[in-house]
């Protein structure tokens, strides 16, 4: 590899690392599930946080519907465009049709949720709860659009700012009405309805400014065409994240649910590293898509993916049985009753880890424009998911959801792999990430087999042991190596100045 490719390369890979890393604050705030699970687990029954879980997962399933793929267009058109007025065009396209279709489908949850608490919950009683997850709904879709913005126009900062502030007044709200007024599961509700409301408020500037009086039928029923089938595709991964708490709730029971939950969510910390790499990868293969440096660049991306997401799954799996018994002004991460689920969090972290490398596959789809494809990688993905589930749930209970989790992510991105392959080949560096996960799998092994129950010294000495076989396995290129000493070289310059 030639002096000025390699550096191409290098600049490719720190411009998608800051837009990842600044994005990772982002989703880390966005979180808020995960950021307010020491109050949930603490104030609401096992049996309330299940229903609420489901509620949530009702809400999850139908933005999918309020998007139907609209979104993944607007990215498509969006970025590669240089025009500022067409740009407003397309925003405002998509815009508005987001808008009708989230008011229609609001209006519909309004209307039958007598029907929905009944099929969904088993109760009536539970109405008015999915009256107000409507409306959550519809403001959550109204906000999310803007972000998208954000987003196709590379300011992550903006971005921050705005999930910022909607999950700050949300926190606020949920400790007010849970912890101060006792409102249970309502005011989980109240406050996220609270919050996305003030978050649209705050977001409508954004929109004016970007937005036109203009819409097109053609362009419409063009981004529609190219969209589409990621509604069945976006719905399927929907599904596969969701899906076994419904199936939990019918096998076993909502404290299940639950406790299944409670410690799905931790498995959030993986989800926060592949969110913010999600938020930022999008645009930027889309903008490299024609460079000569794109496949060669994707592919290394791969690599250091896999490197560094390998190392937090070995961090969380080691220490998490430490991390959730730290005391924090009376909280736990979460609440002791929930710890005796704490063995499925490595399945959970893995899922997500294959869920990325799902993420990285899809550039050619995107760049070849061959999103028919994707229902077929999801649609095997979610088969497999739910046989599982029933197989498995009745067998092992939230271990085998764990479990069904892994398979579902596996197969789908096996797929995808080996289908984009043939229209879009890239080279990854599998000799490299071999390596990876062969280091991976003996700290693990080693850890669960001989040292589960030791002390923090003798862990971190274990997790230490990463980087050693990656280097006794010579996973390191010279190149990186030399990088890695001129940045340590002007870091101790800077200090030495100052």
């Amino acid at each position: 590899m030639g002096k000025e490719s390699q550096t191409n390369l290098s600049k490719n890979i720190l411009e998608l690392s800051k837009h990842s890393f600044i994005y990772g604050v982002g989703v880390l705030s966005r979180l808020s599930s995960f950021i307010l699970l020491p109050i949930h687990t603490a104030y609401l029954s096992q049996h309330d946080y299940g229903i609420l879980i489901l509620l949530l997962s009702f809400i999850g399933i139908a933005t999918v519907f309020t998007t139907y793929g609209l979104n993944v267009s607007f990215l498509r058109w969006y970025v590669p465009e240089t025009d500022e007025e067409e740009r407003k065009r397309i925003f405002s396209i998509c815009y508005y049709g987001v808008a009708g279709m989230t008011l229609l489908l609001t209006v519909i949850i309004l209307t039958s949720s007598t029907s929905l608490a009944s099929a969904l919950l088993r109760d009536t009683g539970y109405k008015p709860m999915f009256m107000m997850a409507g409306l959550i709904l519809l403001m959550d879709s109204l906000f999310h659009f803007p972000q998208m913005l954000l987003q196709a126009r590379k300011n992550s900062f903006g971005y921050i700012g705005v999930v910022f502030l909607n999950v700050t007044l949300n926190l606020g709200l949920s400790w007010y009405f849970i912890v101060n007024l006792g409102f249970g599961i309502n005011g989980v509700l109240y406050s996220a309805l609270i919050a996305g409301f003030a978050a649209f408020l705050v977001t409508i500037p954004l929109v004016l400014k970007h937005l036109k009086l203009y819409f097109s039928i053609e362009k419409y029923k063009e981004f529609v065409k190219y969209g589409i089938p990621y509604v069945a595709n976006f719905l399927f991964v929907v599904l596969i994240d969701l899906s076994d708490r419904f199936l939990l709730e019918r096998f076993i029971d909502a404290e299940k649910v639950a406790l299944y939950s409670a410690n799905y969510k931790l498995g959030a910390a993986m989800a926060i590293v592949v969110n913010a790499f999600r938020l930022a990868w999008h645009p930027f293969f889309l903008s490299l898509s024609n460079s000569p440096d794109a496949k060669r660049t994707f592919g290394r991306v791969f690599s250091y993916f896999f490197l560094l997401s390998c190392g937090l799954f070995l961090f969380i799996s080691i220490f998490i049985n430490d991390i959730v018994r730290v005391n924090v002004g009376g909280f736990h991460l979460i609440a002791e009753k929930y710890w005796e689920g704490t063995f499925i969090i490595p399945w959970i972290l893995f899922s997500y880890l294959i869920s990325g490398a799902y993420i990285i596959f899809a550039a050619g789809i995107h760049i070849q424009k061959k999103t028919q494809y994707t229902p077929l990688f999801t649609g095997a993905g979610l088969l497999t998911n739910i046989v599982a589930n029933i197989i498995l749930i009745p067998i092992l209970g939230i271990y085998g959801a764990a479990i069904s989790t892994v398979l579902g992510y596996g197969v789908m991105t096996i797929i995808q792999y080996f289908t984009v392959q043939k229209f879009y080949y890239v080279k990854y560096e599998f000799d490299r990430i071999i390596k990876v996960l062969a280091s991976t799998a003996i700290v693990f092994s080693t850890y669960r087999i001989f040292f589960y129950d030791s002390n923090f010294v003798v862990k971190s000495a274990i997790l230490l042991a990463y980087p050693v076989l990656l280097y006794l396995f010579r996973f390191y290129l010279k190149s990186e190596w030399n990088e890695i000493k001129n940045l340590s070289l002007k870091l101790l310059g800077r200090k030495n100045q100052s």
